[in-house]
């Protein structure tokens, strides 16, 4: 993946540089320019001042490459269609991918060693295919869209990643509650309606139903015993979801008490599992999370690293390209093509945003290339489709 982005990257830089009559950036496009940026030399001061390596470089140096891309794209004529029929491709590769390693006990690509990232990636995919659907389209475009979600949510599902789920509940909460997309609303209730299908599908297969179930009854009965007794219980006795919960907690325990004792510039990047075992020592914390290299939250996580400041810090990153998306489309809000590029960036935010209370969402690389590109491809496309329309106006007047 690195060599295709290094490709791009070059690519980028050469198209937007040899193009002519180049669109001034917007005030709001040099905002979301800035929050990669201040997100960039933030972390890289975390790594600096406890003696990081340029290794600790690779994730978060995904922010700064992008920039090229955002700015190739906003100039370019490329159709948001386009990144409509790579994201539904997506799901369908995903879902066949997920059924013949279930079924068949083969897997064409090697997703299974993040089960956690593919679930947040499909089913973030997925609900926006949902959302893609609309009463201007024919019949089979409209099925096509149904299939292609309802694979990427599938996906989801069978990879047991309950983080990813919380965070689609969320998300979904959100934009049924709120008005964001007026010109949509059928989609609000399609999604949820969807998954509920789906749930009840493949409750008749005991294989992945049970799975599920597995996965929320465990988490549960961790969750309810940390609270009962989490200094002097045997985490590991649990195993799989339980363990995976209760770890989580007392993680955010240590993470907090770290937080609280540099909460301006935090320890730097890396030293969570220092602080943490002198905590242990201390009897403030259990013993089982002795190994952890992060707390598992990329808020809490940020906290660590670069204390409240950082936490700000990546609030922006996450908040601006809503915001954004809000301006530049402005003049779009009856264009069709921009209403879709709106809710898909922001269904992926709000996952993300949720996604990063129980995920060091930023620690992984891909993780880092898949919000940063499709962030930098919707709002470059949105910016498009803006000239697009800023030019009908000018011809028709």
């Amino acid at each position: 993946m690195g060599y295709f982005l290094v490709i791009g990257l070059i690519l980028s830089v050469i198209s937007y540089t040899t193009q002519r009559n180049k669109t001034p950036l917007s005030f709001i496009e040099k905002i979301y320019i800035l929050s990669l940026f201040a997100f960039f030399l933030v972390s890289a001061y975390g790594i600096y001042r406890t003696g990081g390596t340029l290794r600790d470089f690779d994730s978060i140096s995904r922010f700064i490459l992008i920039i090229p891309f955002f700015l190739y794209i906003r100039e370019s004529t490329i159709r948001p269609k386009t990144i409509f029929l790579g994201i539904s491709i997506a799901c369908i590769i995903f879902g066949i991918n997920t059924i013949a390693l279930t079924y068949f006990d083969r897997s064409f690509f090697a997703f299974t060693e993040h089960a956690g990232i593919v679930s947040i990636f499909s089913i973030t995919l997925g609900i926006s295919c949902f959302f893609l659907i609309n009463d201007k389209q024919s019949l089979p475009i409209k099925i096509y869209l149904l299939f292609a979600g309802s694979m990427g949510v599938l996906t989801s599902l069978y990879s047991g990643g309950r983080g990813a789920w919380l965070a689609s509940m969320l998300t979904l909460l959100i934009l049924f509650f709120k008005k964001i997309t007026k010109e949509n609303f059928k989609n609000r209730l399609l999604a949820p309606l969807m998954i509920i299908v789906l749930l009840l599908t493949i409750s008749n297969n005991a294989l992945i139903s049970n799975k599920i179930n597995k996965r929320l009854i465990t988490a549960y009965e961790g969750f309810i015993s940390y609270f009962q007794d989490s200094e002097n219980i045997d985490f590991f006795k649990w195993g799989g979801g339980g363990y995976s919960v209760m770890s989580r907690l007392e993680m955010y325990k240590s993470a907090l008490l770290i937080i609280s004792n540099h909460p301006f510039f935090g320890v730097g990047h890396g030293q969570f599992k220092k602080y943490n075992k002198k905590l242990i020592e201390e009897k403030l914390i259990n013993k089982s999370i002795e190994n952890y290299d992060h707390p598992h939250s990329q808020f809490l996580s940020t906290g660590v690293e670069l204390g409240i400041f950082g936490i700000v810090i990546l609030m922006f990153l996450l908040i601006c390209p809503i915001l954004a998306s809000r301006k530049i489309i402005k003049k779009t809000r009856h264009d069709q093509e921009s209403i879709l590029l709106k809710d898909s960036l922001l269904i992926l935010t709000l996952h993300y945003i949720f996604y990063a209370f129980s995920n060091a969402v930023f620690a992984h690389q891909s993780m880092v290339l898949f919000y940063a590109f499709m962030v930098a491809a919707y709002l470059g496309l949105m910016k498009v489709a803006d000239k697009e329309l800023s030019e009908g106006y000018s011809k028709n007047d």
